[in-house]
């Protein structure tokens, strides 16, 4: 057998001979060589991607490991928030961390669009307004709902977020977000006194 591994070129494995001894450094090649081959197509697999604000987190930059990390929340924009990861004693980073908002959260998917009969329009990643035709059916007349999300995100909130492949989220910088918020359900609903 030969070729290349890695452009590297792989010399032939000899196969063995009936009455030779039955040595680990002579046999097909011998294991040195043999282990080289194997570390190389292993090598070859799977390489891990280093993202650069979990570095430190080992099995979180191997694609398909999902990492869970708790943090705090200091700033909201339209679809992500700004946190500091905490450690295991609680002990808040001194570096931001960008969490994508769930994706019925976010402004940007939505903004503008029509949505189970609904316009709806964003003021801000926080609260928007849902416009649909009026239910009494009278031509032209719609009805206006100002909406909130809830539970409301609050600054210091502990949450959880899970290090993703892919978040669907850049900022306006275009930096991709890989972390995505998973604390718990929080949902749209219409603002008190509607």
């Amino acid at each position: 057998m030969s070729g290349t591994i890695h452009n590297k070129p792989l010399t032939t494995i000899r196969d063995w001979r009936k009455g030779e001894p039955l040595l680990a450094n002579g046999v097909n090649g011998g294991f040195k060589r043999t282990h080289d081959i194997v570390r190389g197509l292993q090598q070859g697999v799977n390489q891990p991607v280093q993202v650069p604000s979990v570095a430190r987190g080992g099995l979180a930059s191997i694609p398909g490991i999902s990492t869970r990390r708790a943090f705090r929340l200091k700033e909201i924009r339209d679809d992500y928030l700004i946190c500091r990861e905490l450690d295991a004693d609680g002990v808040e980073a001194a570096t931001d961390t960008l969490v994508a908002k769930p994706w019925l959260l976010q402004r940007t998917p939505f903004d503008g669009t029509v949505r189970n009969g609904s316009t709806l329009s964003y003021s801000d990643g926080e609260h928007r307004t849902s416009t649909r035709p009026d239910p009494s059916g009278i031509p032209g007349e719609t009805v206006n709902e100002s909406q909130l999300v809830i539970p409301r995100f609050t600054f210091d909130d502990l949450l959880y977020a899970t290090l993703e492949i892919y978040t669907g989220v850049e900022t306006e910088g275009g930096v991709k977000v890989v972390w995505q918020a998973a604390d718990g359900p929080r949902a749209w609903t219409a603002e008190d006194g509607q």
